[in-house]
């Protein structure tokens, strides 16, 4: 009797936040267009998407959606495709457990290799359900993690999405690690070990919601750079 008190109690619970989840979906933008299985056709060009920061918020491309393992990313060479990232001529699967969050890059940023970045925009993880990837979003940075990987920087913008359960009211990591704590604990372990032991990644914490701001500040003086 108990269990199944608290099974309908779980439903009617869950049936406002899958509402909402709902509503929030009919109101992403439009979704890429898939040319083959390893390619799919982005609605707009990311190398000339505008950064459009307003009001706290930036434009970010899902390229990895929550909890699956498959590393796609813009290609290099025709910004408006998405490509399965491939290594050894294999598709490259990450052999870990699924990204912690919704991971993508925010728009209209560069990590120049000449200022010790690698090479590549901004990347960004945003915390939540899968989202579809493909899909652009506006969020709302809350903190950095500053990294290391190869001897480069590759810091990850932490962020939400305002009004999407659970994290959309989240303004700050402090809120965050007081609201969900080992979140960002799983965070960090994640990106330490997510390239296996003989990862050369190294983890200096994370930084606040204004240092994620200067971080993008920094990125965006660099998107008109060359190489």
């Amino acid at each position: 009797m108990v269990r199944r008190f608290l099974w309908l109690l779980n439903c009617l619970l869950l049936v406002p936040a899958v509402a909402q989840l709902g509503s929030y979906h009919e109101g992403i933008s439009t979704t890429a267009q898939k040319l083959d299985s390893i390619t799919l056709l982005l609605n707009r060009d990311f190398s000339k998407q505008k950064a459009e920061f307003s009001n706290g918020l930036g434009m970010a491309l899902i390229e990895i959606p929550t909890g699956t393992i498959e590393k796609w990313e813009v290609d290099k060479n025709n910004p408006s495709h998405l490509v399965w990232e491939h290594k050894n001529g294999t598709p490259r699967i990450v052999q870990y457990l699924g990204y912690p969050g919704n991971y993508g890059a925010i728009a209209a940023t560069n990590m120049l290799r000449t200022k010790g970045g690698d090479g590549d925009a901004l990347d960004v993880l945003v915390l939540g359900p899968p989202l579809p990837r493909g899909s652009w979003h506006m969020v709302r940075p809350i903190g950095i993690l500053y990294m290391h990987d190869n001897g480069e920087k590759d810091d990850k913008i932490i962020a939400v999405i305002p009004e999407m359960p659970p994290f959309g009211g989240l303004m700050d990591i402090e809120q965050l690690d007081s609201q969900f704590p080992g979140v960002s604990s799983i965070i960090k372990t994640w990106f330490k070990h997510y390239k296996g032991p003989e990862s050369s990644i190294q983890i200096q914490g994370f930084g606040k919601d204004r240092d994620a701001w200067k971080a993008i500040d920094a990125g965006l003086l660099k998107s008109s750079e060359k190489e």
